[in-house]
C-alpha cells in the first residue's frame, strides 16, 4: 500500500540522481571521452547534393544568379518579367 505522507512528484535533483545510477549501471559515459565525436556524426556522410545546397544557401543573391546564369537556369522572376514582357510586346503589335 502507498504511503500517504510520501509524495509521487520527481524533482530535478531526483531525475539527475536516476539517469546517473542508470549510466554508472550499463558503465556508459555521460559525455564523449577525449575528442571523440558522436557515432552519429561519424557514420553520417552528406551526398553532393548535401553539400551543393549548403554552399548555395551562404552565396549572396549576386553570386547565386551568376552561378545559375552559367547553367541557363534562370529564377522565377526572370520567367515572370519576361511572360509580362511578351503579354505587352503582343498588346503593342495589335
Amino acid at each position: 500500500m502507498k504511503d500517504p505522507n510520501k509524495s509521487n512528484v520527481i524533482t530535478g535533483q531526483m531525475l539527475k540522481q536516476m539517469i546517473e545510477d542508470i549510466l554508472n549501471d550499463y558503465s556508459l559515459p555521460a559525455e564523449p571521452v577525449g575528442t571523440e565525436d558522436p557515432p552519429e556524426l561519424l557514420e553520417q556522410k552528406k551526398s553532393k547534393i548535401q553539400i551543393a545546397s549548403q554552399l548555395i544557401n551562404t552565396m549572396s543573391d549576386e553570386e547565386r544568379n551568376q552561378l545559375f546564369s552559367h547553367y541557363k537556369r534562370f529564377p522565377w522572376e526572370t520567367l515572370l518579367a519576361r511572360f509580362s514582357e511578351m503579354k505587352t510586346a503582343e498588346k503593342g503589335a495589335k
